[in-house]
C-alpha cells in the first residue's frame, strides 16, 4: 500500500470515528431525556397539583348585608319636653315577620323618657325592657340639666343595636353667672360684656370597622353550559372539584379599608394547604361580599377541614369575628 492510499484510509477512519462519537453523544442525551421523563412520571404529582389547587374564585358584592336591626334617628339632639319619635329599621327581614321588639334606655339621674298611655304621659322605667310591635316609639324626653345623653338599645331575637340620644334643655343657661366685681367709690369700672353661651354638640361614638366571615355551605363545581356552577352537596365526592361558599360582612360603622383572606383547604399531600387571596376592596359599613372558592385534588380521607381567616388592615377590627371553619365529610 503506497502513501496515498494510507493517508486516504486514515481520513476515512477518522471521519467514521467522529460520526460514531456524534451518534454516541446523541444516544446518551436521548437516554438521559428518557430517564428524566420516566422519573418525572414516577414522582407523585402533589407539588404541581398543589401549586394549582385553587381552580376557581369568584365574588358577588351586596350593598346591603343580611337581616339587621338598627336605630334610624332623624336627629341625635332633641329639645327637652317636646315629643320625639324614636325609629329603627328591621332590614332584610322575611316577608310579614311576626316580630316583637324590646326597647330600653339606661338610667341617668338627670333625664327620663315618657310615653303616652291611657292616663296621659307617664315616665318610662329605665333599665327595663318595653315590648313593642312597631318599629317606632313616640316619647317625651326631659332633663333637669342643660344637656344629658341617654343610651338606648333595641333587640329582637339575635339582633340588636344601640344609640345615644342627647336631650337639651335650653331654659337652663350653659354657663354659671359670674358675681359682679365690687364697686369702689369714685372709680368707674368699664362694663364687661357677658360671654355668649356656648352650646357644645355631643360627639357620638362611631363603631369601628368590624369584618366578620361566615361559611355558608360546601359543595362542588359543575360545568353548566361552559360555566362553573356551584352546587351544595354533602359529603363531598373525592373525584370532583370541591368548593366552599362564604360571606364577609362589615358590621361596623366605617369603611374597612383593604383586607384579604387566607383559606386552609384539605388538599391531598398537604391537608393544611394555604391559599392567600389578593388584596380585597374596602367594604362600606353594612356591605357584604360573597365568595365561592373552588379547589381540586381533594384529600383522600374520611373528613377534611376548611378554615377561612380574614386579614384586615384596620387594627381596631375585632379579631374574634375574623375566622370560621367547617369539617367536611368526603366520599371516596
Amino acid at each position: 500500500m503506497n502513501d496515498t492510499q494510507l493517508k486516504r484510509s486514515e481520513r476515512i477512519a477518522s471521519a467514521m470515528m467522529r460520526t460514531f462519537a456524534i451518534i454516541g453523544i446523541i444516544a446518551v442525551i436521548a437516554l438521559i431525556a428518557w430517564l428524566v421523563v420516566q422519573g418525572t412520571r414516577a414522582v407523585p404529582e402533589t407539588g404541581s397539583r398543589i401549586s394549582a389547587a385553587v381552580t376557581f374564585v369568584t365574588s358577588i358584592f351586596r350593598s346591603e348585608a343580611e337581616e339587621s336591626l338598627a336605630f334610624s334617628l332623624t336627629q341625635q339632639t332633641v329639645p327637652s319636653g317636646e315629643a320625639f319619635v324614636i325609629t329603627f329599621t328591621h332590614a332584610n327581614a322575611e316577608e310579614d315577620p311576626e316580630s316583637s321588639y324590646l326597647f330600653s334606655y339606661a338610667c341617668t339621674d338627670a333625664a327620663t323618657l315618657s310615653v303616652e298611655g291611657e292616663d296621659g304621659w307617664t315616665v318610662l322605667p329605665c333599665d327595663t325592657d318595653v315590648e313593642l310591635s312597631a318599629t317606632s316609639l313616640e316619647v317625651i324626653p326631659e332633663t333637669t340639666v342643660r344637656s344629658t345623653p341617654i343610651s338606648m338599645s333595641i333587640r329582637s331575637g339575635g339582633l340588636s343595636d344601640t344609640a345615644v340620644l342627647t336631650v337639651l334643655n335650653e331654659e337652663i343657661p350653659a354657663t354659671t353667672p359670674v358675681a359682679p366685681a365690687p364697686v369702689t367709690p369714685g372709680v368707674t369700672t368699664p362694663a364687661t360684656p357677658a360671654p355668649a353661651p356656648i352650646v357644645t354638640q355631643p360627639t357620638l361614638p362611631v363603631a369601628p370597622a368590624d369584618l366578620a366571615v361566615r361559611i355558608e355551605e360546601t359543595g362542588v363545581l359543575v360545568p353548566v353550559e361552559g360555566v362553573k356552577t356551584f352546587f351544595p352537596i354533602s359529603p363531598l365526592p373525592a373525584d370532583r372539584d370541591a368548593a366552599v361558599r362564604f360571606t364577609v360582612t362589615n358590621r361596623g360603622g366605617v369603611d374597612s379599608g383593604a383586607w384579604a383572606f387566607v383559606a386552609i383547604l384539605p388538599v391531598e399531600g398537604d391537608t393544611s394547604f394555604r391559599y392567600v387571596s389578593p388584596a380585597q376592596a374596602s367594604l362600606r359599613a353594612g356591605m357584604q361580599v360573597e365568595f365561592t372558592l373552588g379547589f381540586d385534588n381533594l384529600v383522600a380521607a374520611d373528613a377534611g377541614l376548611i378554615r377561612i381567616t380574614l386579614v384586615p388592615t384596620d387594627p381596631a377590627d375585632n379579631p374574634a369575628n375574623n375566622e370560621d371553619s367547617v369539617v367536611v365529610q368526603i366520599r371516596q
